[in-house]
Formats: C-alpha cells, structure tokens, sequence
C-alpha cells in the first residue's frame, strides 16, 4: 500500500509482518490513485503523474520512474498488455514493457 505522502509499505499477507517501507521519489507529491499490480509489477502513481513501477516481491526494487504531463487523480488500469493513465485532461493508453526491458 501507499499512503497519501508516497511512503509504500508491504507486509506479507499471512502473518501481518511488515516486509519494507520506501519513500517513492524523491520525498514530493501527494498520492491518491490506488496501487495497481499486472505483469509481476506494482504501478503506484502520484497526483503530479509521476508512475513508479517496483517489482512485486518481498523486497523493494524499482524496475522504472515514468511521468507524463497533466494531474493524475484516477487509479490506473492495465488491460491486455495496455497500461491506461487518465490525467485531468487526457487518456493515454501505453504499451511496452514499463522497465523498458
């Protein structure tokens, strides 16, 4: 999960315990769009549109930092290979690998 400050946190599901806590960026922006898993990915993207894409795993590691421009609010979606990032004025539609892999 990640608060409305940008500090992700990730505990294993079965026993609660906390795994890490990370400050995304470099300490700015506010979050309110929900975290998205696809592809063995978390998409955690703030207000300023600014999409932090981290290994889903135990420990944390930031696969790619990708921005776009405009106010994100929405949470993203991810369809069929598709990530769609909805700012206050545009839709974009994005496909690739997001670590540019």
């Amino acid at each position: 999960m990640v608060d409305d400050r940008g500090v992700l946190s990730a505990y294993r599901a079965e026993t609660g315990e906390e795994l890490f806590q990370h400050r995304l960026g470099e300490g700015g922006g506010s979050y309110s769009a929900s975290p998205v898993a696809a592809d063995g990915y978390v998409y955690l993207t703030s207000e300023e549109c600014e999409t932090h894409v981290v290994e889903a795993g135990p420990g944390y590691r930031l696969a790619a930092t990708n921005r776009v421009a405009g106010v994100c609010l929405a949470s993203p979606a991810v369809s069929d290979g598709t990530f769609f990032l909805r700012t206050s004025t545009d839709l974009w539609a994005l496909r690739g690998n997001p670590a540019g892999k």
